[in-house]
């Protein structure tokens, strides 16, 4: 009896985790972060392993669990572990320690620091917020999905907790700022497409950023490696360049300065100018060498004093200053120097492009002196080719993306015209300072917005003056903002303008505070609009989204009975997938709810146009795969109550899903055969489902069927008031005595009955039947005991008055 005591308060959830809070900052050092793991569990826990997402991306040297969080209390500090983003722990046969039932516990209490190319990316004051999903990650660290353990005291054995809950949460990266997920991507967009790419740097969707752009050519994030003109890999110079070498055209081993071969030089790959061959790479190129000696070769002329040669004086080298040489000179008077003299503007806003024509030439490499020069708040310069480039149009915006209200990277006018105030229109016109933005004149049309009126048509524009007004666009506290002021029926919202701001084109003044009956903001337009959808809204004009279905786990055809037609549903719509799992998912006999969410076909990867994969799901896990066939098993032969039926009511007229169509989806019968055979005896519980496969298939059932020991089904009705009926099979040769036991929660017993059967199935003639009047409404457990040999199995019912 020590197991039935352990698990008397399960609950529909045995375990649910969540990360409850991130702390940055504080006590701690720079970069790095420490994540409270909470934990929520109504058995007692034994062990665990699971493993988190995100951890790689975005946290380094995951470690430091401390000591005063539950786990390492219960189990021992030696006995808690944290590898990278995989977390295992417990306790040890032979030293049994458990975490008690809690309502919540800080589970897990650990250190991090952030990976270091984000932590950079962090430290840009520019840089927009990071976010980063807490889920569970399946199938974890070895293939190895979540597991929670707790102990049977009388087997002495570990046994798996079934119902485990991972909540996902959004943390704000760099915040201590965590809450319910909202599926943003990596960049904050809410159903984004950007991801963390090799050197943790959000890329792709709306970032901007190309992925892995920071990887050199050696493959090293943020490395110096580059590619020289030969395709070689390798870090450049404290220069900048590669090493320079000279072309060695007569084989001696010194480099020519002069007398080379145009034709030749070019096979070879290298740059040729007035006579001279080099080429820039990491190594020695065929045909050249790393020095410039050799000046004997093929001059007829006259060495300069750069030892250029040729018949015309007037282009020998010179050096006056680092912006007056020429010859083979470069800025620094060096002959044959590489240092180039350029010409830098200011880009103080980071969008690379010159905020002005104004320069600062700069032989080599700009100091911090040049810097403060052209960007003496801070920024950045370049060097460009002032006749062929574009002046920054709108300087200290990086983006240039301007809108109508003068703000960079702004949303523009809401839907009345109105800019935000805080943009450069609002301050210019003194707008701000009441917190209202500028507005343009602007004609809007407020159809149904006056149905009240009998005054007015049924379409009527209102004209809205130029000036200060309220503001309901983005980052408002209009209830819509993120609508950019539109309600949620698409109109535009006005209620809050002053009369004097805006007039009927009939002359009619728009008077909100004396005639609020006139004006119908946010009415009822969207919402659940099909009619057998559990949340049914009678006055939804169009769908949102937002149904919600109720099923139970197995009646995949909502007709409410399982039988083979649900074997159908499941093969019709077999590993179809979707992204959300279902909440409170359960294979237990209960009302559950289905949101109708996207559905994918496996065959395309396409979104499926019909919501009915959903109650194909019949485990909730989001694939519609063998799980489910367990469910359809476990349930089989079971009835809705009439108490709880479907929405449409217990004519059984279910909306239909299913083709019925057996030959369009037979490799999927055939798939459901096999998980079947190889995964569940054949007895009464299964032999319906094995011999209409067998059967559908053609094919002779390929395992011999055995009896069970015996097998308990969920009682009839359950909830049920007063009297409900417990089916079960009994296996075996001959007849033996069976009793039902039914205890409360404080493990005493209410009721006792012993029956003398042979072997058989007891479905719907089952002689063990319970009258609970006079009993107290709540949940009771209760057991079969084969009194011949001990063997026990319990189950769970609840009585409602």
């Amino acid at each position: 009896m020590g197991i039935f005591f352990q698990f008397s308060i399960l609950s529909a959830q045995d375990i649910t985790l969540w990360v409850e809070d991130i702390q940055t900052g504080g006590e701690l050092d720079d970069g790095t972060a420490r994540v409270y793991i909470n934990m929520t569990t109504t058995v007692p826990v034994f062990s665990y392993s699971f493993t988190l997402s995100g951890f790689d991306n975005v946290l380094s040297n995951v470690g430091g669990m401390e000591p005063n969080c539950t786990a390492a209390q219960m189990f021992g500090e030696e006995n808690v572990h944290v590898l990278e983003n995989y977390f295992y722990g417990g306790g040890e046969d032979g030293n049994v320690n458990f975490i008690q039932p809690q309502v919540s516990t800080q589970f897990l209490i650990l250190k991090a620091e952030y990976n270091p190319a984000l932590n950079n990316a962090l430290d840009n004051p520019l840089a927009s917020p990071y976010y980063l999903e807490l889920d569970e990650m399946i199938p974890g660290m070895n293939g190895n999905g979540t597991s929670f353990y707790t102990f049977n005291s009388e087997t002495q054995e570990a046994e798996l907790i079934q119902d485990v809950l991972w909540i996902e949460r959004t943390w704000k990266i760099g915040f201590n700022e965590i809450y319910n997920s909202y599926n943003q991507d990596c960049s904050g967009d809410i159903h984004g497409l950007a991801t963390w790419d090799e050197c943790s740097v959000c890329s792709g969707g709306a970032t901007g950023n190309v992925p892995n752009y920071d990887l050199d050519c050696a493959g090293d994030c943020f490395g110096d490696s580059k590619e020289d003109d030969f395709g070689g890999c390798c870090i450049p110079n404290e220069e900048g360049d590669f090493t320079l070498w000279f072309i060695d055209s007569d084989g001696d081993g010194f480099g020519e300065t002069t007398g080379a071969d145009q034709e030749e030089c070019e096979l070879l790959g290298g740059i040729f100018n007035n006579g001279l061959c080099t080429a820039m790479a990491c190594y020695t190129p065929d045909g050249f060498v790393g020095n410039s000696d050799d000046n004997d070769v093929g001059c007829d002329g006259i060495y300069d004093e750069c030892g250029v040669c040729d018949n015309d004086p007037s282009n020998n080298s010179f050096y006056l200053s680092e912006t007056q040489f020429g010859g083979a000179y470069d800025c620094t008077g060096e002959c044959y120097g590489t240092t180039q003299l350029l010409y830098w503007f200011s880009d103080c806003d980071f969008d690379g492009l010159a905020d002005s024509n104004n320069s600062q030439p700069v032989c080599g490499e700009p100091t911090a002196n040049d810097f403060n020069v052209l960007c003496p708040d801070g920024g950045n310069i370049i060097s460009i080719d002032p006749d062929n480039h574009t002046f920054d149009p709108h300087i200290n915006c990086t983006s240039n993306q301007v809108d109508e209200c003068g703000s960079c990277d702004g949303d523009g006018y809401d839907c009345a015209g109105t800019c935000h105030p805080s943009s450069p229109l609002s301050e210019e016109n003194n707008c701000n300072i009441n917190g209202e933005g500028w507005g343009v004149s602007i004609t809007i049309s407020i159809e149904n917005r006056y149905a009240q009126s009998t005054d007015l048509t049924e379409e009527t524009y209102i004209h809205i003056f130029e000036g200060c007004r309220p503001y309901n666009g983005y980052d408002s506290d209009y209830e819509y903002s993120y609508l950019n002021g539109l309600d949620i029926c698409g109109e535009c919202y006005l209620g809050n303008l002053p009369p004097e701001q805006g007039n009927i084109l009939s002359d009619y003044v728009f008077d909100p505070i004396n005639e609020p009956e006139l004006y119908l903001p946010n009415y009822s337009c969207k919402g659940c609009a099909d009619k057998n959808a559990y949340n049914h809204d009678e006055d939804a004009l169009f769908d949102d989204g937002s149904c919600s279905f109720q099923l139970y786990a197995g009646d995949v055809n909502r007709d409410g009975i399982v039988d083979e037609l649900d074997l159908d549903g499941i093969a019709e719509f077999w590993n179809y997938y979707t992204d959300y799992p279902r909440d409170g998912a359960s294979i237990l006999w209960y009302p559950q709810l289905a949101q109708d969410d996207y559905w994918y076909d496996p065959s395309t990867g396409e979104e499926s146009t019909s919501g009915c994969p959903m109650f194909a799901d019949a485990d909730g896990d989001a694939l519609v795969t063998n799980g489910d066939v367990s469910a359809v098993l476990l349930n089989w032969g079971k009835e809705v109550s009439s108490q709880y039926y479907y929405p449409w009511g217990d004519t059984g007229e279910a909306p239909s899903c299913l083709s019925y169509n057996s030959a369009l989806y037979i490799e999927n019968y055939s798939d459901m055969y096999e998980y079947i055979i190889d995964n569940h005896d054949y007895n009464s519980g299964t032999e319906d489902a094995i011999e209409y496969l067998a059967d559908l298939l053609n094919v002779d059932v390929g395992v011999n069927y055995i009896p069970d020991g015996i097998t308990v089904h969920q009682n009839y009705p359950n909830p049920f008031n007063p009297e409900t009926t417990f089916p079960l099979d009994l296996g075996g040769s001959e007849n033996q005595d069976v009793t039902l036991k039914v205890y409360n929660l404080n493990g005493a017993l209410v009721y006792k009955q012993t029956v003398n059967l042979y072997p058989g199935s007891y479905t719907s003639n089952s002689p063990f039947t319970w009258n609970a009047q006079g009993t107290s409404s709540g949940i009771y457990m209760y057991s079969f005991e084969l009194v011949s040999d001990g063997d026990i199995v319990f189950n769970k019912i609840m009585l409602i008055k």
